[in-house]
């Protein structure tokens, strides 16, 4: 289902962001 892909991608970008704020 699209929302399973949504989750993914909803996790996959909170990860991506907060691995970005903490290499900053």
């Amino acid at each position: 289902t699209e929302d399973s892909v949504l989750t993914c991608e909803l996790i996959t970008c909170a990860r991506t962001k907060f691995r970005l704020e903490d290499k900053t």
